[in-house]
Formats: C-alpha cells, structure tokens, sequence
C-alpha cells in the first residue's frame, strides 16, 4: 500500500511541477549529455582560472601543498567500497515501477553507509593533521597544513554525511544534469569567490574556506531536491538489507582510486610539492580532455546494457563497433590536439612563476598518450562492466594497482615526475589490452585484429598530425601570447579533424556514415 500511495504522490508530483515533467529516453540522454559536457568544460576553466591565481599569489609549493592534501583526503573513497554503481543498480527497478517504498529502504541503508563514513573522514583528517607534515618535508608549519587539511575536509564530510546517497538517487533515475548543473553553478561561484578574495590578499586558508563553504551547497540542495520531488519514507525500519551485492565492484573502485591518487601522493612523499604542482598542471590539462571526452559516453553504459540483454548478438556486435569506433576517433582527435598544444600552453599558463621550471617535454608526453590509453578503453571496459563482470575481473584491477605503484615508486627516484608518468602509462595501457581480450574471450565474438586495426589507424593519424603540425607548420616552437596559441589551437583542431575524417573515409567509411546518420536524424 505504501508503494501504490507512493507511486500516486509521485505522479501528482510529476503533473504538478514543471521541473518533474516526464521526459522521453532520448530527451534524458541528451539533457545529461549536454549538461555533462558543458559541466566539464566549466570545470577545465575554473580549474586553471584558480590554479593560475593560486600560482600568481601564492606560488608553486602552496599549490602542490592543496593539491597533495586533496589527494591524500580522496583516499577516504576506499572505504567507498565501489557502492556507488551497486546502489544505482539497486535504484533501477524500483524507480522504474515507482516503488517508492523499496527505494526508501535503499536510501535508508545507503545513508547509513556513507554516513559511517563520513565519521571516518573525521578519525582520517585528525590523524592527516598531525602526520602530513611528516610526510610532506616542507617547510610550512604544522599549524600552516594542519587548518588547510581541516578545511578542505569540510566540504568532503558534507558530501558524504547530507548528499551522496540522494545524488545516486538522481543519478540512476537517469537525471543527471540536476546534479551536473548544481556542480556547474557552485563551480563558477567558488571561483569567482576565490578569484575576489585572492586579489583582496586573503590567506591560502581564507581561500579555500570559501571553497569549502561554497561546495556544501551541492549535498543540502540534493536532499531538498530529493525530499521535494520524490515520496521518500526514511522513518521505517528494515528488516532485511536491501543491498546484498555490497561488495561487487570493490577492486574495481579500489584500482580506480589508486590509479587516480598515487602520482601525487607519491610525488609528495618521495619527491617535492613542487614536483606535485608541477604534475597539477600538465595532469589539469589531461585529465580535463579525459573527462570531456568520457562525458560525451553518458548513457553509452546504459545503452550497452540494454543491447546486451535484450538484442540478438549480431546487433550488439554491430552497436559495439560503432561505439569502439567513435571513441577511437574521439581520442585521436582530442589527445592529438592535446600533445601539439599542451607545451606552448603550459608555457604561457606558468609565464611569471620562476620559482620552479614547468618546461618538461618527456613529462608532457608521457602523461599526454597514458590518459589517452585511458580514453581508448572506455568501451571494452564499458562493455565488462554493463555485463556485471566485476568479480571476473577484479584480478586484472588488482594487478593494474600494483603496476601502477610498483613502477612509480621504483622510478621517482632517479626520474622524478617522468619515471611517475612511466608508472601511470604502464598501468593503464596494461588494463586497456586485458579488457580488449577480456571482452573477446568472455562476452563477445569479437574480432581481435579489429582493436589492432584500430589502434594502426590512430597511430597513422597521430603521425600525420604531428608531421602537418610539427613538421611543416613549426608548432613546437614556442608562442608569444595567448592569440597565438589560440591561432595554433585552431589549425591544429582543423588539420586534426580533416586527418581523422580522411582516413576513417578510406578505412571506416560505413561507421562515418552512419554517426552523420544519426547526427542528422537528430537535428
């Protein structure tokens, strides 16, 4: 009875707000793909709005001091335990049927979850606090890195004490641009913010305070949102656990985390926080084209999923390959303009900050073709993923992490921020290779020699462009202002898209045709 007066309540909700109208599939994809994509370049502009500003003001020490103490804080996502994606797909059915009584009690259980762990963040920064100036070896006080560890950690307990339970809520009922957006909108006002009381002389502290008071308003706002639209009963007891595959998908969140966080806490403990704001910078470039990119994949899972279940394995063959094509494509472009550009950009973007050289052309390479082999495995991984194969593959995701520190650590000694790269580049191409073979042997009837072909084409395109860009036009050499580097930025994106759209015409003609088909169906 609950359910079925739930489920009214709801409807009634949905009728009388225009914010709840339903929406068809197609209308969703695209309000969640359009909102993620902008949401990601907003966030490449505030990230090195304020990091130049932190640069400018502070210097290149406190900007690896923040970004080392927001990596070491991250690590509190381990005990996350990979509940994020169990939780969603615990929310897909009973949202479908507008359960609202199930999806109560999965609220419930996950509120008790992150809350648990929000109490740990507490235990985790008061020992963060008296250790990190241990680790760090630099030369600010304990009080000067003790209060930015405890204000930085304000904003991550609120996310995980008040929001994190009603995001996933949103998430799986596939309205992911409400917290896109709310992101968006607190991204903007915290630089602005920052940008004002940075100019007004305030201290590192004072700053990042201001951040942390800003980002609260992410996880008050989903649980008004949330008790607002949706007929939530959070006051009954369970009598059994409404999430029972709690620890599917553990190693893959742990190998998610480690592969993320180890370079700077590995810098910060072996190397120097300059070496730190150094990575910051170059890693800020690269992981911003990552995320524009894996942004354009929102609804692919889904999709996936869908196809996978309930369509004949000659049509998911044919959807799978059009999906690894396009993200081939989409990493070539993306990562080729990147590898040209990323150099005379950093040049210009460190232009007045002496007290550390942030010229490293092996580094920018390195770490350049490591998130591009990260981009590249999105669909293989994808596909894994959406066929639940998290238990399958936790050893590859174990195996990804040892890497991943093993050669970091071995390395950073004699070869600094490169031998780092190295680490992050070996990891990530390794798991790349073992999910294309995973898919194969497991879940597909798939062609190998097709990854292989693929892979041929984006090195034959990189080439070309490097050979246009660096050969003919000079583009390696260093730029006299932002109007030049924007000049480079748009005749390397032109001669990158005209290579690409070349050679896919000759090799992958059918796959071109039918993207430009359905662009245009959409129009």
């Amino acid at each position: 009875m609950a359910a079925i007066n739930g489920k009214a309540l709801y409807s009634e909700r949905r009728l009388s707000s225009g914010k709840m109208k339903p929406k068809t599939r197609k209308e969703l994809l695209m309000y969640n793909s359009i909102t993620s994509i902008v949401s990601q370049v907003v966030s490449f502009v505030c990230t090195f709005a304020l990091t130049r500003l932190i640069l400018a003001n502070f210097g290149s020490n406190v900007n690896g001091l923040v970004a080392s103490i927001t990596q070491f804080l991250g690590f509190i996502s381990f005990l996350e335990m990979g509940i994020g994606a169990v939780v969603k797909s615990a929310l897909y059915k009973p949202l479908a049927d507008e359960d609202y009584d199930e999806v109560s009690k999965v609220i419930i259980s996950t509120k008790k979850f992150y809350r648990t762990i929000a109490k740990v963040l507490i235990v985790y920064t008061v020992i963060l606090i008296i250790v990190f100036p241990i680790i760090s070896r630099e030369e600010f006080s304990p009080i000067y890195t003790g209060s930015l560890v405890l204000i930085i950690s304000i904003s991550l307990f609120a996310q995980y004490y008040f929001g994190m339970p009603y995001q996933l809520m949103l998430n799986a009922d596939q309205r992911t641009y409400i917290p896109t957006l709310t992101c968006c909108i607190t991204l903007i006002l915290n630089t602005c913010l920052s940008a004002t009381f940075i100019y007004m002389g305030a201290s590192i502290q004072i700053v990042k305070l201001v951040t942390s008071l800003v980002y609260i308003i992410r996880p008050v706002f989903y649980s008004i949102y949330v008790r607002k639209h949706y007929p939530l009963n959070e006051k009954q007891l369970l009598d059994e656990e409404p999430l029972k595959q709690k620890w599917n998908g553990l190693a893959q969140h742990i190998a998610y985390v480690v592969v993320n966080y180890t370079d700077i806490v590995v810098l910060t403990v072996f190397s120097s926080l300059s070496s730190v704001s150094i990575y910051t910078v170059y890693h800020n470039v690269t992981i911003g084209i990552q995320q524009v990119i894996s942004s354009i994949s929102v609804g692919i899972s889904a999709m996936l999923g869908n196809v996978l279940y309930s369509e004949s394995k000659e049509r998911l063959r044919d959807t799978f390959g059009l999906v690894e094509w396009f993200f081939h494509t989409v990493t070539v472009v993306f990562f080729t303009i990147t590898g040209i550009l990323i150099m005379p950009f950093v040049y210009l973007y460190t232009r007045g900050v002496e007290d550390v050289n942030y010229i490293i052309p092996a580094f920018a390479i390195l770490i350049t073709v490591a998130q591009a082999s990260y981009s590249i495995r999105t669909p293989y991984e994808t596909m894994v993923l959406a066929a639940n194969h998290f238990k399958q593959t936790q050893k590859s995701a174990v195996i990804e992490v040892i890497l991943n520190i093993g050669v970091s650590v071995v390395l950073v000694f004699n070869f600094g921020l490169i031998g780092v790269a190295i680490g992050t580049l070996v990891a990530m191409s390794y798991r790349t290779f073992y999910f294309v073979f995973y898919l194969k042997n497991n879940i597909l009837d798939y062609n190998i020699w097709r990854f292989f072909k693929l892979l041929i084409l984006d090195l034959v395109q990189v080439m070309i462009c490097l050979l246009v860009c660096c050969g003919f036009l000079k583009f390696y050499s260093e730029v006299n202002s932002w109007i030049d580097w924007i000049i480079r930025a748009v005749i390397t994106s032109v001669v990158s898209i005209t290579v690409c759209g070349t050679v896919n015409y000759i090799f992958n003609r059918k796959y071109l045709q039918d993207i430009i088909i359905k662009f245009a169906k959409r129009r």
